[in-house]
């Protein structure tokens, strides 16, 4: 994806009253449809971060490229507020232009990374005092706790901490891998946080339909944000789900290359583990890795990974070849 590209798939997103201002960024990700973060809308209104009212209302925007003060407004079709929820769906909005005013922009195309640690990135936004916008460039590491993912950033990361920053695209050379949420105050930690697509699509599943996504993956598997697509298999989802749920809990599949194990596992387990439906049930936590040539440390480092989000990569490096060597040697 190229600059120009970039910038004029971004919406800015203004205060209310006589003397407006820049208070985020959004991201065009179909015709007339924008999305951004619920607290950045919020601000705009002069409200609380975490305020919950807000579908149907709407919101001042301008496209800084196309149309630059020249406002338009957008009403909130989709509303997940700034509220820690499972699996980090929340703080999103989705906009949607006016009649007459959704035939503009340029959509960016989201892309869900399964593998987002080491990859550079840079986001874009508009803050304070910079009207025209602004860059900065990190590296994902990977997902945290909440279900978000921590970018961290070069000497000039202290610009996620920006308000005008919140809501930008986070982007990588396949598109756009998610949306910039907020950065840590202090900074010199140069850290932020983003929402990845992969989250933002479980929470908002119309968004694939709105976004024209074809239901058949071609040669790829289907992925845990493909379950609404994934058809046929239910009974041999339901079987594994039973079998795993009953100790020893463990369950190996195996079948030719090609057959859809991966997807069966992704798109039709996974999504069961993650949200059961029985009274009482206990969600799973998933954890997808790929054992490759060193099966022992590949399965070590993305334990580690998951259970100690943003752990220093030398530490992580000597505490997962610890753990392998103990998996190998069968004293764990």
């Amino acid at each position: 994806m190229t600059s120009e590209d970039l910038v004029r798939g971004v919406v800015r997103i203004w205060s209310e009253g006589d003397t407006p201002a820049i208070v985020g960024t959004g991201v065009m990700v179909a015709p007339g449809l924008v999305l951004t973060c619920a607290h950045v809308v919020a601000r705009a209104w002069g409200e609380a971060s975490d305020f919950e009212e807000g579908l149907d209302r709407a919101v001042r925007i301008d496209l800084p490229t196309k149309a630059p003060g020249v406002w338009r407004d957008a009403v909130v079709t989709h509303w997940l507020p700034r509220r820690p929820a499972p699996g980090g769906a929340y703080d999103l909005a989705g906009l949607r232009f006016t009649p007459g005013h959704d035939d503009v922009g340029a959509p960016l195309p989201l892309v869900v990374d399964d593998a987002p640690w080491g990859k550079t990135c840079r986001v874009f936004g508009f803050p304070a005092g910079r009207p025209d916008g602004s860059y900065a460039s990190g590296v994902l590491r990977d997902v945290l706790a909440n279900g978000w993912t921590l970018v961290k950033g070069g000497p000039e990361a202290r610009e996620f901490t920006r308000p005008g920053f919140s809501g930008g695209p986070v982007v990588t050379d396949a598109g756009v891998v998610g949306l910039l949420t907020e950065g840590d105050a202090d900074v010199r930690v140069r850290e932020a946080v983003m929402i990845p697509v992969r989250t933002i699509l479980a929470a908002w599943p119309e968004l694939h339909r709105r976004l024209g996504r074809s239901p058949y993956p071609g040669l790829a598997a289907f992925t845990a944000a493909d379950a609404a697509y994934f058809r046929g298999r239910a009974d041999a989802a339901d079987e594994i789900t039973s079998a795993l749920a009953a100790p020893p809990h463990l369950v190996v599949l195996t079948g030719p290359s090609g057959s859809g194990k991966s997807s069966l596992l992704a798109a039709g387990v996974v999504p069961r583990l993650v949200a059961p439906s029985g009274v009482g049930a206990t969600p799973w936590r998933p954890l997808v890795w790929t054992p490759g040539p060193a099966p022992f440390p590949a399965f070590a480092r993305a334990l580690l990974r998951a259970e100690h989000p943003g752990v220093d990569p030398v530490r992580l490096s000597v505490e997962a070849a610890r753990l392998a060597s103990d998996l190998d040697s069968g004293r764990v």
